[in-house]
């Protein structure tokens, strides 16, 4: 359905379940469905957001953004009490009303490419910003949360294999730089289906509620140089808004991106789920280059180069977290991640439906296996000239 209409859905619930209905419900608004409830509290209006109606007792109805529509003076006005107070505990935030919209981001790229160390960067950045962040490694190696916890944390399959029911304690952990985390895990080498794993880590969490908090930002990071439906998960089932795609100029990380973009292609339906790319590990101009050429034949765009470091290098032996060193704050990876984390936050303002904005929202174009290697040609062709 396109449209789902509730009736008063949290009547006779207590307090909590109360809660876990009005987050379900805007999580459904998040996934492109519209949602209309009626309720007699105002409170969940305000939970949800978006647009909300009041009927006054004349009759009259008003109608606007919710935060518009929901205020003291109205409120009072409405039920005739000047003492309201609803309202002040809105504005103190007690209700968990947020002026950002839950951006929901996923890192892919291919193994060993660097994208859980770019993940984990942007995570503890946004945390350092003041944003509440959960951090969802989906690799088997369960190795993503590794510079933010310092240590590994248990997966959700390994604490499934203790507790047939676990609480949120057992699966979110949070770290020291503020970021919550959490490990879906999977089977050893050679063992059954790593994309299993993320299937039922996301049913799990779902369970619990977790995904339905009020989170700032959710960062999914995903390996994606494996053809597997589990692994496309965060995409193909609306758990992302964004598809940040982490590659470095070597022609195989090039071929891998370009086969995780043919997948976001696929899943992108009446939005451009494409973030942008992120390049790592580059070192010369020339691969700067490639990047740019790769990122330009694709109609894509680029949304940061981080560069080859040795302190970057370091901090990931130490499992450090290099966005916290202020004083590589001047250094230009220090400003890419920065960049980065903006580009996160903007997500809203660019995902718009193509019908809006066919110009900016047009999906990429990944290229077929012959242009890929063609690609690859005309650059050994430039390379040599060099």
């Amino acid at each position: 359905p396109e449209i789902i209409m509730f009736d008063e859905p949290t009547n006779h619930l207590d307090y909590g379940n109360q809660l876990r209905m009005v987050h379900k419900i805007k999580n459904l608004s998040k996934k492109d469905y519209t949602v209309i409830m009626t309720t007699h509290m105002p409170d969940h209006a305000m939970m949800i957001g978006g647009k909300t109606a009041i009927l006054g007792r004349d009759g009259t109805l008003k109608v606007g953004k919710t935060e518009e529509i929901i205020t003291e003076k109205k409120l009072e006005e409405l039920y005739q009490n000047p003492n309201c107070i609803y309202s002040r505990s809105w504005k103190k935030g007690l209700c968990g009303s947020r002026t950002m919209k839950t951006r929901r981001v996923a890192f892919y790229g291919k193994g060993g490419i660097g994208k859980s160390t770019i993940a984990s960067n942007v995570s503890a950045l946004l945390a350092m910003q003041g944003k509440k962040v959960l951090h969802i490694g989906c690799d088997p190696k369960a190795d993503s949360t590794r510079l933010l916890c310092k240590e590994r944390i248990k997966t959700v399959l390994e604490v499934l294999e203790e507790k047939d029911y676990p609480e949120r304690e057992d699966l979110v952990y949070r770290s020291e730089s503020g970021v919550w985390c959490v490990e879906s895990g999977g089977p050893e080498a050679g063992n059954g289906c790593a994309g299993m794993g993320i299937i039922t880590a996301m049913k799990e969490l779902e369970r619990i509620g977790v995904l339905e908090e009020d989170w700032d930002v959710i960062i999914y990071d995903v390996l994606g140089d494996v053809v597997c439906g589990g692994f496309s998960v965060p995409m193909r089932q609306g758990y992302v808004d964004r598809v940040y795609i982490v590659s470095s100029a070597d022609f195989m990380s090039l071929y891998a991106a370009n086969n995780i973009l043919k997948g976001v292609v696929s899943y992108s339906d009446e939005r451009n789920l494409l973030g942008g790319f992120v390049f790592n590990h580059i070192r010369e101009q020339e691969e700067e280059c490639i990047a740019e050429e790769f990122t330009n034949r694709v109609k894509g765009r680029m949304a940061a180069i981080v560069r080859e470091s040795k302190e970057l290098k370091l901090a990931d032996f130490r499992k450090e977290i290099y966005t916290q060193n202020m004083s590589a704050s001047d250094s230009e990876n220090w400003k890419a991640f920065c960049r980065l984390s903006e580009d996160i936050c903007r997500t809203d303002e660019r995902s718009v439906s193509r019908s809006q904005n066919k110009a900016e929202e047009a999906l990429p174009i990944p290229l077929n296996v012959d242009e890929i290697e063609k690609f690859g040609m005309e650059l050994s062709r430039k390379l040599d000239k060099l």
